[in-house]
């Protein structure tokens, strides 16, 4: 699930007016982040290594009896909350991020945070489906060629069906890249006047949904994937009521309407491939407004802001690395150290992938921000003085 890619430092303006204190990042962010992360790959391991060599082990048993039945999320269990915290913090980090750049600013930003991980994974993912092994994918194994490896690091094969995605994960780029677009259509409105534009933001969701059904198979998939928007539309909302954009209460009237428009848009079952599931966003809400009032009392921390930062290559990485060497090594190696084989391999890669790709595009996407802004200004002032 998705999952963003942005620092998650807060501007002065953001919450108090003050100079900022020692702390620099949010910590309930970083926390949840980190932790997001890590249960994305215990479920992908749970359910798709030890579920499939191992079913019915004491291990997976216990973890569906002690979180996934008790509290509806199925075999998937904690991990279920992973996906809608991920899209909860891209709508309360991305949004001021969107207001301070700009629209032409925000869009090469983003793009060159988002394209070359997903790129870097895609080609090793294809590169693993051609020496025989099992990268996480989604749907059938996809035929490895120049079309679909393009198609796949464009994400333009989750808008087709079936998906062929040589990256199952990479799902959740898709919502995060319309919210991205959706940000940039209404940044002037956003700007002028919040509440008007987050509602205006549910309203375009809600249309989309109540026309899922007329206009082809591709567009129930493009209808389920904006029901989706409306879980980073309510990190949006949570951001708004923090920085005192908008009062809680009609912060938690946008949060009951979205909540709302969710439920319903789930009961439609619009796209088997889409399924929405409320109950998981619910549990994501209460933590995130939970870790929202802690803040105060969180500390900033090393463990935290590392895990953070590599949490999208993590997200990325884990499939094409862990479960493919697990499933290489499963019969051949005794489980524990299969397990941890596969671990420490996801591991290095992930610091490769940061080091080499993600903070390389980072930075490539600072300088370009900061060129544009500038050649921005000379204009004005060129404008000006002549």
């Amino acid at each position: 699930m998705v999952l963003d890619v942005v620092s998650s430092k807060r501007s002065d303006d953001e919450r108090t007016g003050t100079a900022p204190a020692a702390k620099t990042r949010v910590a309930f962010i970083d926390i949840g982040r980190a932790v997001a992360a890590v249960l994305v790959v215990f479920t992908h391991v749970n359910i798709l290594f030890l579920g499939e060599h191992f079913p019915g082990n004491a291990f997976s048993a216990a973890v569906t009896g002690l979180f996934g039945t008790p509290l509806q999320l199925g075999e998937q269990a904690l991990g279920a909350l992973a996906v809608p915290f991920f899209f909860l913090v891209s709508g309360f980090v991305v949004t001021p991020i969107a207001l301070r750049m700009g629209a032409r600013r925000f869009g090469v930003n983003r793009l060159l945070r988002v394209y070359p991980p997903l790129v870097s994974v895609v080609l090793l993912s294809a590169g693993a489906i051609l020496l025989g092994l099992r990268p996480l994918i989604s749907g059938k194994q996809p035929e490895v060629t120049v079309t679909t490896v393009v198609n796949n690091s464009l994400l333009l094969n989750f808008l087709q069906k079936p998906f062929g995605a040589f990256a199952g994960v990479a799902w959740t780029l898709v919502i995060e890249l319309i919210f991205y677009t959706m940000l940039v259509a209404l940044l002037p409105l956003l700007r002028r006047w919040m509440w008007p534009a987050i509602a205006v933001e549910l309203t375009l969701v809600l249309i989309v949904i109540l026309t899922h059904a007329r206009f082809g198979d591709s567009y129930r998939v493009f209808a389920s994937e904006m029901a989706h928007l409306i879980v980073p539309i309510m990190g949006q909302v949570i951001w708004a009521w923090w920085a005192r954009k908008i009062p809680g209460w009609l912060a938690g009237g946008f949060l009951a309407v979205g909540w709302e428009i969710f439920v319903w848009a789930a009961n439609l079952r619009m796209d088997s491939d889409y399924v929405l599931r409320p109950l998981p966003v619910a549990f994501a809400v209460v933590l995130f407004l939970t870790g929202s009032g802690l803040e105060p009392r969180l500390r900033q921390h090393r463990l935290w802001t590392m895990l953070s930062e590599r949490s999208y290559s993590l997200y990325l990485v884990h499939g094409a690395v862990a479960l493919p060497v697990m499933h290489a090594l499963v019969g051949v190696l005794p489980l524990w150290l299969t397990l941890v084989t596969g671990l420490v391999a996801t591991g290095a890669m992930v610091e490769v992938s940061y080091r080499l790709v993600e903070r390389p595009s980072h930075d490539l996407a600072r300088r370009l921000s900061r060129r544009r802004a500038t050649t921005i200004r000379d204009a004005a002032s060129t404008q000006r003085v002549a």
